[in-house]
């Protein structure tokens, strides 16, 4: 069976509707009623009830019988929770997150590698035309992708270059020569604002969180209006004061020559 079947498997919708539903909680903030979920899932009642009903069982979920609401539990922030880098375990992240979306009033966006694409893992604030929660783009189109393989090691960084072009995706077409540089350029910098991808016109203005904080890369970007640039040498700063209260991590040899020059770079501009 191949990729594209095994993804709709009925096995597969289940664990789409799953993350889906995670993410709602995660965007609300709040519990939520079944007829909430059902709405926001775009599934039956029924099908909203029997998740929940399963979820709840499995200890995911806990129901609040006052007013039959539900919200995620313990259990379900705790798993997988010991292999996360310590400003995950500790929510340091989400509060980062929270707060530069509270000061900006931007949609503030981390990402992740996810194969040859990149991956929206968490957003924060939304708007009508922008609905990116798990939602994924080629690591070639834009400036989340382009981050992200500016933090892998050159070799790894050469094998996701050499797959994604053998996808030949139109709307990532972009020569070896010019991603090369924007590449260099991006790994030098840590910094990035341009294009968003993801089908909208919006641009983002990123920073790459390096291996000092998280073993694999990830990239947390403030979306800016579509009619807008913003100021994105502010914006970069505000990002980047943000990422340097994070907890670090211990570095390997490979890693700490990497990091320390983008380090340099920050403290040159």
């Amino acid at each position: 069976m191949t990729d594209a079947r095994l993804t709709r498997t009925p096995r597969a919708q289940a664990a789409r509707r799953l993350i889906a539903l995670l993410d709602y909680f995660d965007q609300l903030g709040r519990a939520a009623t079944t007829k909430e979920i059902s709405s926001a899932l775009e599934v039956p009642q029924s099908s909203a009830s029997e998740l929940l009903h399963v979820l709840c069982d499995l200890g995911l979920l806990h129901r609040n019988d006052s007013d039959r609401s539900y919200a995620p539990s313990a259990r379900a922030a705790l798993l997988g929770s010991k292999f996360q880098p310590a400003s995950v375990r500790s929510g340091e992240l989400s509060a980062v997150v929270a707060e530069l979306h509270g000061e900006t009033q931007l949609p503030i966006v981390i990402f992740g590698r996810v194969g040859l694409h990149a991956q929206v893992f968490s957003c924060r604030g939304h708007a009508s035309d922008l609905r990116l929660a798990g939602h994924k783009a080629p690591l070639t189109e834009a400036v989340p992708g382009w981050l992200l393989l500016s933090g892998e090691e050159p070799a790894v960084r050469a094998r996701l270059l050499h797959a994604s072009r053998a996808l030949a995706e139109p709307r990532c077409a972009i020569s070896s020569t010019v991603l090369a540089a924007r590449l260099e350029s991006v790994e030098q910098q840590g910094f990035l604002h341009g294009p968003l991808g993801f089908n909208s016109s919006r641009t983002i203005c990123a920073v790459l969180i390096g291996p000092a904080i998280s073993e694999r890369p990830l990239v947390l970007g403030a979306v800016l209006p579509a009619e807008s640039d913003g100021d994105s040498q502010a914006l970069r700063a505000r990002l980047q004061r943000a990422i340097s209260r994070l907890t670090t991590r211990p570095l390997r040899r490979s890693a700490q020559v990497r990091w320390r020059a983008l380090s340099d770079a920050d403290t040159a501009t």
